[in-house]
């Protein structure tokens, strides 16, 4: 233990240690004040849109964008508020309708033609889908370059209205390289590298587009890496350093070589500590059965202020799902749901685990969050919800019922049940074939599913009535009932029909 004599050097001995506490708790406010803005600029876009306030976007991205060309380490706010408007819980023809009024009542606004390329160009990476090329349909290819080609048009006149338009050029270098213009990829790049040579955005961009799937390789990532150093801060350049040793780490992961992959993960992980090493180390650790280690990556991740790549969320619903009673596991999904307030599964998981415990009014928020995404597991608990009243949510069975529809042409098993379930309810039992049948043609492979899962559920039934002759018989005759009760139907009054006729002609004899 240090003992202080002399009453200066232990005075200077305790400001040393206030300033030291004092800076660590600057640091973590100016950490916390950071990831602010990203999340509020993502929420207020949303909010605005949803009330058709364009005049408050424009000002709001004017404003972000202002402070982006003072400060080109400060992009938080312009990035929240581009992420906001593909919000999955916004209708999509809706935010396009209100977009296109944007444009074409304001066309020389650098905002509306960042925001509708912008829009547009989610849209088609959408429709393009995740999978590999080989496993992308020809129709999704086509319906991603069509929106990708109106993209085009609105980021080119985006870049003349701005004077540096970075995120125009990055969107439209995503864009070719989805769509494998390998030329305006590397047009791009060069023009955005003329006004922002020091972006760490921009350079992990050309670096992602270095790696072995788009056509490049492991030794040109490195190179890349080295000749970008002179560029950037130390650790922005020691980030790009590890990019390809991460980059064979998720190939790892996706070939669910997990104790490969962990070991790249930490490797890359001791170059530059990043949430995305965190995370893909997270997705191999809880396939190992380590839970807990997984879920301190994640948190690990999370904590970092300026970190918001959905994967994260991806990885924890897993983890959430297989382990329901981790420590802290719940803390983590809610933590993430604010970040991400259009991540489906955290919200299918969240409102899961309250219906669970009985807190059915607090579960329906999620499921109705998760069901205007699109979702149509959500969609279909939310048809069940209005139809039914539970939760204390208003009985709408029209509303419920369609919102089962909805679900059930996505080939929601469950969806297509409740359908037949609730129109039965509803005593509309002749729509039920047509309704039927509408399933049938949107998805064949979903409606013999359902069909299946139909079956085993009532295979139970029938097992029970076997081993009771009695049961057996009235399960027979509920069975024909429901079947052929349009046939007994017309026999009956056929053949009332038939004995009110010899009875008259008995009457005339």
């Amino acid at each position: 233990m240090i003992r202080f004599r002399n009453g200066t050097i232990r005075r200077c001995w305790t400001a040393l240690t206030a300033a030291c506490v004092a800076t660590m708790t600057l640091a973590s406010m100016h950490g916390n004040a950071q990831s602010l803005p990203w999340a509020e600029a993502r929420a207020q876009v949303v909010a605005l849109a949803r009330t058709g306030k364009i005049a408050e976007i424009e000002a709001a991205v004017l404003s972000a964008q202002d402070e982006f060309e003072r400060d080109q380490t400060n992009d938080q706010r312009i990035a929240g508020l581009l992420e906001g408007i593909s919000d999955k819980r916004l209708p999509f023809y809706n935010i396009e309708m209100q977009l296109n009024q944007w444009v074409e009542s304001a066309p020389q606004s650098y905002a509306a033609r960042l925001m509708r390329g912008r829009f547009l160009a989610i849209a088609g990476a959408r429709a393009r889908g995740t999978a590999w090329a080989r496993l992308t349909t020809e129709g999704q290819f086509a319906q991603m370059k069509q929106l990708h080609e109106r993209s085009r048009v609105d980021l080119l006149a985006a870049t003349r209205l701005t004077r540096v338009p970075l995120h125009a050029r990055m969107r439209l270098m995503w864009n070719a390289l989805l769509g494998g213009q390998s030329d305006v990829f590397r047009e791009q790049y060069q023009l955005a590298l003329a006004h922002s040579p020091g972006n760490m955005r921009l350079r992990r961009s050309w670096m992602e587009s270095l790696e072995p799937r788009w056509g490049g390789s492991y030794p040109a990532m490195s190179n890349y890496a080295q000749e970008s150093a002179r560029a950037l801060s130390p650790a922005h350049a020691a980030t790009l350093r590890s990019l390809a040793l991460a980059d064979e780490a998720w190939l790892l992961n996706t070939a669910s070589s997990w104790s490969a992959a962990e070991k790249k993960f930490n490797d890359a992980i001791r170059i530059a500590d990043t949430p995305d090493h965190r995370v893909g180390r997270a997705e191999a650790l809880a396939e190992l059965g380590r839970a807990e280690d997984a879920a301190t990556d994640i948190r690990a991740a999370f904590n970092d202020p300026v970190y918001t790549n959905t994967h994260a969320a991806d990885v924890l619903t897993q983890l959430a799902r297989k382990h329901p009673k981790l420590d802290g596991v719940n803390d983590l999904v809610d933590a993430l749901i604010e970040r991400h307030p259009d991540h489906a599964h955290l919200r299918n998981l969240r409102g899961f685990r309250l219906q669970q415990g009985g807190d059915q009014a607090r579960a329906y928020p999620d499921f109705r969050a998760a069901g205007e995404t699109g979702d149509a597991w959500a969609e279909t608990m939310v048809g069940k919800y209005i139809f039914n009243g539970f939760g204390g949510v208003p009985v709408n069975r029209e509303e419920g019922l369609n919102w089962l529809r909805r679900a059930a042409s996505k080939g929601e098993p469950n969806a297509q049940l409740s359908v037949k379930q609730a129109l039965e309810m509803m005593g509309r039992q002749g729509d039920i074939s047509t309704a039927q049948a509408e399933f049938q043609r949107a998805n064949p492979k979903a409606a013999e599913k359902a069909r299946k899962t139909q079956a085993a559920q009532e295979a139970p039934k029938t097992r029970e009535a076997l081993a009771n002759p009695e049961l057996f018989l009235w399960h027979q005759l509920v069975t024909w009932w429901h079947e052929y009760y349009r046939y007994i139907a017309l026999y009956l009054a056929a053949l009332v029909g038939v004995m009110l006729i010899l009875i008259r002609k008995d009457d005339e004899k």
